[in-house]
């Protein structure tokens, strides 16, 4: 998270809120202001690092039927007002369909366990995929602790990752640092 940590706290805050906002919004979903939420939901933030597995690699094209798998953790977390929060967890990403390194999966069923024990299921679905810089995961709760709360994830990727993308056995892994934000948790 290097290049997170450059940025300050509080301009890093507002960067993901904007982000995940946008993405709340382009998939239909509504961004509540001000203090019109529940004293008791609120959101968080917090940094995530996770390892994703494509069988068989992922390569620059054709598209291929791929088997996506992955597993990541969360912690610090925050609220966006900058009070630390007790939330923490770990969670296994899995789908599977037609994908490439330029046309990634775009739906995914994310399991995540709180560090509480409690267990959520999110439909996640692919926001971007940049080979450059980021990418943006979105999706609701469905299921579980939180039902009903969106999730949003801006993940760091090195891009130097993704040359495997023009080799024989193409990109099989893909590790990434960001951030991960709950709404209404």
């Amino acid at each position: 998270m290097r290049r997170i940590r450059a940025i300050s706290d509080g301009k890093f805050r507002r960067i993901l809120a904007g982000t995940a906002a946008a993405a709340l919004l382009a998939a239909g979903g509504a961004v509540a202001a001000g203090p019109a939420r529940a004293a008791t939901a609120e959101a968080i933030v917090c940094p995530v690092s996770a390892q994703l597995t494509f069988t068989p690699g992922l390569r620059h094209s054709p598209s291929q039927q791929v088997t996506e798998t992955g597993t990541g953790s969360f912690s610090d977390c925050q609220t966006l007002g900058g009070q630390p929060s007790s939330r923490a967890g770990s969670f296994t990403v899995s789908g599977s369909g037609s994908a490439s390194c330029r046309l990634p999966l775009r739906k995914l069923t994310q399991h995540i366990t709180w560090a509480d024990g409690r267990t959520s299921t999110v439909a996640l679905g692919t926001a971007r995929l940049d080979l450059t810089a980021f990418s943006a995961f979105y999706g609701p709760i469905t299921a579980g602790w939180g039902k009903g709360a969106a999730e949003n994830i801006v993940a760091q990727v090195s891009p130097d990752q993704f040359r495997a993308c023009g080799k024989k056995a193409g990109l099989t892994s893909l590790k990434f640092t960001g951030a991960i934000e709950f709404s209404k948790i």
